[in-house]
């Protein structure tokens, strides 16, 4: 049995969503080695089968990972970011395992998925952003504009209430920002918003 691990990574949520693949693709690649993670936003790997609970910095060597080599090179490299932490993760262990699916690693209990928030059918609408990546930025009437130009679509506008996201105003509006932040109920909340919403529309982000 090779020497439990534990990956840690402090960065932004969405950096921790696509973090998750990283962990699943190694899990299925070594299913006999221990690991688990040290994140932010625990609260994602809530449910998660491949990570060992038990594990703390007495009993397994904690190691940092990071998707910097990756994102770093993203002018000249076509790979998806869920390839990042994979990349960290072999260049750290000196190990290769396969990419998996292109999708972050999210498991969902019965009950999660049989009690909506917001009664179906609405999209979702992330009209903001954190303010550190301006290249994320789109001008914020022209969001206004699909709302008033689709007055018969429900959106529910989502966001940090510490981020730049204006309140987009419409009768078909449901206002959620800095709603779905509990410390320990609020990335859950919006793992079920995104489950019973039709779609979602917003700039690159967590959603």
């Amino acid at each position: 049995i090779k020497k439990p691990i534990i990956f840690k990574n402090r960065q932004a949520i969405g950096d921790i969503l696509m973090f998750t693949a990283g962990v699943r693709d190694f899990k299925i690649a070594f299913p006999d080695w221990p690991i688990s993670v040290q994140s932010t936003a625990m609260h994602i790997w809530d449910n998660n089968p491949y990570i060992d609970r038990s594990l703390n910095s007495n009993n397994a060597e904690i190691v940092e990972i990071g998707p910097s080599a990756l994102t770093n090179a993203s002018n000249r490299d076509d790979r998806h970011f869920a390839n990042a932490f994979r990349v960290s993760i072999q260049e750290k262990l000196g190990v290769e395992y396969s990419q998996g699916p292109i999708k972050p690693d999210i498991w969902m209990t019965k009950e999660e998925v049989k009690t909506p928030i917001v009664e179906p059918p609405y999209w979702i609408i992330v009209a903001g952003e954190k303010g550190d990546w301006t290249a994320k930025t789109y001008p914020f009437e022209r969001w206004e504009e699909i709302i008033a130009n689709f007055p018969g679509v429900k959106f529910v506008q989502i966001g940090a209430k510490e981020h730049k996201h204006p309140k987009l105003v419409g009768d078909n509006v449901i206002n959620m920002i800095g709603k779905t932040q509990d410390r320990n109920t609020g990335i859950r909340d919006l793992f079920r918003l995104f489950y019973f919403a039709e779609g979602s529309m917003g700039l690159v982000s967590f959603q």
